[in-house]
């Protein structure tokens, strides 16, 4: 047990380290943001924009963060995912 708990105070140490010396480059393109409504404060498109050179789209899921990946948040993700990654038709 101490051995497990010294790895997990190590790891995190690790992380924070990695994290301070992490500078996150830009994405010149859109982003579709889905953020948990439930939250106190739920992410915003102005929370992103240092990062995103488009238009960032927020769709906002009526859950907490850590139920997102449920039946139901899910199916509320799944249109607008599958509808911006839908082949559009081309011009001829």
């Amino acid at each position: 047990m101490e051995r497990t708990l010294a790895t997990l105070v190590e790891t995190h140490r690790n992380n924070v380290m990695l994290q301070g010396a992490h500078t996150p480059a830009s994405y010149d393109g859109d982003m579709l943001l889905f953020v948990a409504a439930g939250e106190e404060r739920p992410g915003t498109a102005e929370d992103w924009k240092p990062y995103v050179g488009g238009t960032v789209t927020v769709h906002s899921v009526p859950c907490e963060h850590r139920e997102m990946l449920r039946r139901d948040a899910l199916r509320q993700i799944a249109a607008p995912l599958n509808a911006e990654l839908r082949p559009r038709p081309t011009r001829a």
